[in-house]
C-alpha cells in the first residue's frame, strides 16, 4: 500500500475524530504527498506517513477550535 493510501484510509477510518475530516475533505493524494515529501518521509513506512499528516491535522483542528471559540 502506498503511503497516500495508507494516510487517506487513516484519515476516513478516523473522519469524526479530531479533524481527520479536513485532511479527507480538503486535501488531495498530491497535497499528502507533498508533506510526505516535505517530511522526507520513505515510501512504504505508513506509519511515519500518518505522523506526518497527524502533524497538519493538528495545526487545521487547533484552528477550527480558535475560531468556533470566537463565534459563541
Amino acid at each position: 500500500m502506498k503511503n497516500t493510501e495508507a494516510v487517506r484510509n487513516h484519515a476516513i477510518e478516523n473522519y469524526n475524530h479530531g479533524g481527520w475530516d479536513y485532511i479527507v475533505e480538503c486535501y488531495s493524494d498530491e497535497d499528502i504527498q507533498r508533506v510526505l515529501n516535505y517530511d522526507g518521509v520513505q515510501e512504504g513506512d505508513a506509519e511515519a506517513a500518518i505522523e506526518a499528516l497527524d502533524f497538519v491535522r493538528k495545526i487545521h483542528f487547533e484552528r477550527e477550535k480558535e475560531v468556533l471559540s470566537t463565534v459563541w
